[in-house]
């Protein structure tokens, strides 16, 4: 069975990557679009950030026009602006898809990194973007036609679409068709010898002295696609995100599905109804569901939400393949001072006859122009016991240098009743309640098999000159132990972990487009130290292929021992055209390690070879 899905998703992503499905726009511009572009520059100007991205998100989600590519970096410029990082770093990734070319991409290119890496090459000032002439894109002449034709239908036919702006087919009655996606394959292969000398006893039974082996030898498949369907009164949207993985030393497939739903969106009174593999919000209920869900707004400002179906604990689970059912209601008011939003929530899961989890969190985040402060808890009312608290705050300084801090305290696994089925001979509940455990005796092992745990981190990241950003982190962590119940024994605390990086990021430096990366990172724990030097090039050799070569070197120090570690290696990146790319990775690692015991040489050569195509 998982073979015949791997082929269906092969032939599906080939399917949809073929040039005739590929979605070519016009670049063009009409009244109302000069009109539109102009009111978001306004807007900007005004530090009216929420109105402008309002405008924008418009502007780009019209069929490609003469503003299109400054519409889409000015999105990303206003979204990080208005500290929406997570907003800020998808509009950057489309722009870079959409324009990999110019002077916007290096720009974008740069913002991206550096969100990404924690640093801040400068502050955004939207402003200034919008000001700035347009340089990177030229309308297509009148007569002449676009390379692609556009996969537009509406009242009037293809032409009569591609001739007009998408709002203004929708106006006039028209549906909007629209179909986005990626596909990946990538190829995996990775070899090595382990040499072992010094051993003690000599020989240690079942242990060969050399050994050549195959760790990994498989190919991936990746599949986005994503189809919308809009008119005037309703948007209907199509999904599906997943992979298959071809192992070809072991004959053991791995099938990934994380999404694949259909949702519709009332135009009219706000309400959207989901079914299938989708994610949550609140994530607290549950991260995916197997499902339904249904959110519509109230005239009082609340959106209410009502869920129903499975969780979904890992993507390599069948849809709908859970023993658990899971129902849920949220009510989210998004109305509060500078962008505030609050929601809780309660969620119930069974299985037979037993309640897994029984459960009621709040979430709350809040935008203070430079601070931004992010809250979520959860309390358990079948255990009577916490199982999660969650802040996350981050303060920007006049000089535009971040700080942010995390602080969390959880349950680890989370709290659920068949967390008793740990360290138990017994299946499933059913089984230990047969076997005659009580329903409190076992609720306690469900709380006594799940650990504390208890996190605090700092992120800090500054401008060092218009070349060059630093950041910086650390963290600690630390997970209590458990108590001996019930014929389990007891398992010790993992005392603290402390974990702290460096981070010095360039561009520019050799070449125009070049980026620098030097990084240290450094972890202990009660029996091993660890430490990791990295550096990498990013070298643009022409407008087509780029390298990056890259060298890591860890050192372990552990109680048996130490270990050594060296991993060079290349990667290559060649652009075939707007949609396709071709990438390459080729590598060593040495490790040389010594213990009480033995001494280990391990020399590894792996290779990774992929094509990626956008349509």
């Amino acid at each position: 069975m998982g073979r015949i899905r791997g082929i269906g998703i092969f032939a599906l992503a080939l399917l949809v990557a073929e040039p005739s499905f590929v979605v070519a726009q016009s670049v063009r511009t009409t009244p109302g679009i000069e009109s539109q572009f102009q009111s978001a520059l306004t807007a900007i100007q005004s530090d009216q950030y929420i109105r402008a991205t309002q405008l924008l998100t418009s502007l780009v989600g019209m069929p490609e026009h003469v503003h299109s590519q400054r519409a889409q970096e000015l999105l990303g410029n206003v979204r990080e602006a208005n500290r929406q990082l997570a907003h800020a770093v998808a509009e950057y990734r489309i722009y870079l898809q959409k324009y990999p070319e110019g002077e916007g991409a290096a720009r974008v290119s740069a913002r991206l990194s550096a969100i990404l890496s924690g640093a801040q090459p400068r502050q955004v000032d939207p402003s200034v973007v919008a000001a700035a002439p347009r340089q990177d894109i030229q309308p297509i002449p009148a007569g002449q036609r676009p390379s692609e034709d556009r996969r537009t239908f509406g009242i009037g036919g293809v032409g009569a679409a591609a001739a007009a702006s998408d709002r203004d087919v929708i106006e006039t009655g028209g549906t909007i068709v629209k179909d986005r996606g990626s596909l990946r394959l990538t190829y995996r292969y990775n070899e090595g010898e382990t040499i072992l000398t010094e051993l003690t006893p000599d020989p240690i039974p079942n242990v060969e002295e050399r050994e050549d082996d195959v760790f990994e030898n498989s190919l991936t498949a990746g599949l986005r696609y994503t189809r919308t369907v809009e008119d005037a009164n309703r948007k209907l949207t199509f999904a599906i995100s997943g992979s298959h993985e071809l192992d070809f030393e072991d004959d053991d497939d791995e099938f990934r599905l994380h999404e694949a739903y259909v949702s519709l969106l009332s135009k009219e009174n706000g309400s959207e109804l989901t079914f299938g593999r989708h994610r949550l919000r609140p994530s607290g209920i549950a991260y995916r569901l197997d499902g339904l869900s249904y959110k519509t707004p109230m005239e009082n400002g609340l959106e209410i939400g009502l869920f129903a179906g499975m969780g979904v604990e890992s993507t390599r689970d069948d849809p709908f393949s859970g023993d658990a059912y899971l129902l849920g209601v949220s009510a989210t008011y998004e109305q509060l001072p500078n962008d505030g939003e609050v929601s809780v929530y309660f969620v119930q899961e069974e299985e037979d006859s037993f309640s897994l989890r029984q459960a009621i969190g709040a979430e709350y985040r809040v935008n203070l122009g430079s601070n931004y402060l992010f809250l979520n808890g959860e309390y358990d009312l079948q255990l009577n016991e916490l199982n999660r608290v969650l802040v996350t705050g981050t303060r920007v300084f006049e000089n535009r240098s971040r700080l942010t801090a995390r602080l969390a305290h959880y349950r680890s696994p989370g709290l659920s009743l068949d967390n008793a089925l740990i360290g138990q001979d017994e299946d499933t509940l059913q089984e230990l309640s047969d076997a005659g455990f009580t329903d409190s005796q076992i609720e306690q092992m469900a709380v006594d098999r799940a650990a504390k745990v208890s996190t605090f981190g700092l992120t800090y990241s500054t401008k060092l000159n218009d070349r060059w950003n630093l950041s910086a982190f650390g963290s600690l962590y630390y997970t209590s132990g458990t108590p001996a119940s019930f014929d389990v024994a007891a398992t010790e605390n993992g005392g603290v972990r402390s974990y702290a990086g460096i981070q010095l990021s360039g561009s520019g430096i050799f070449k125009e487009r070049d980026q620098i990366n030097l990084g240290l990172r450094y972890s202990h724990s009660e029996d091993n130290d660890y430490a990791l030097a990295t550096a990498s090039l990013l070298y643009p050799v022409n407008e087509k292929l780029s390298l990056r070569p890259r060298v890591r070197v860890g050192y372990r120090d552990y109680s048996e021992g130490h270990q050594l570690t060296i991993a060079p290696s290349v990667n290559l990146r060649y652009k075939l055209n707007d949609q396709t790319n071709l990438s390459a990775e080729v590598g060593r690692t040495w490790r040389n390690g010594e213990s009480s015991s033995l001494e280990e040489e391990r020399n590894d050569t792996f290779v990774t070879l992929g094509l990626s195509r956008r349509f």
